[in-house]
């Protein structure tokens, strides 16, 4: 399984060739990233915000590789979106704490209607 970290949830990110589907969207916690960590293959690192990659490499012990590139949904991933609990537009968060962040983990389906 691969670990997937983002920091929003764009729906392009999605197959263009999926006509309808259902995104479900669980709230996390620092716990369920461990687990997932602990039985992970790859781990990819979408979030180039930086204080966000270090909070997540010193919380969770793990070196991240932020990429620029735009991922692509695969079901097989475990996607996790981190993201700041209140956003500082026009200005960039330099230190964010545990506290500062929410976790929530995003499942996928084709053709579910809800």
């Amino acid at each position: 399984m691969r670990v997937v970290f983002l920091n929003g949830l764009p729906l392009n990110m999605f197959p263009s060739e999926w006509g309808y589907f259902a995104i479900q969207v669980i709230k996390a916690t620092w716990e369920d990233l461990l687990r997932d960590l602990a039985e992970a293959s790859e781990v990819k690192c979408y979030i180039r915000h930086q204080a966000t990659v270090q909070l997540l490499e010193k919380h969770l012990e793990i070196k991240l590789q932020p990429s620029s590139e735009l991922y692509k949904y695969d079901p097989r991933d475990r996607v996790y979106i981190v993201t700041l609990k209140t956003p500082q537009r026009g200005q960039e968060a330099t230190e964010v704490s545990v506290s500062d962040v929410e976790i929530y983990e995003i499942y996928a389906s084709e053709g579910v209607w809800l």
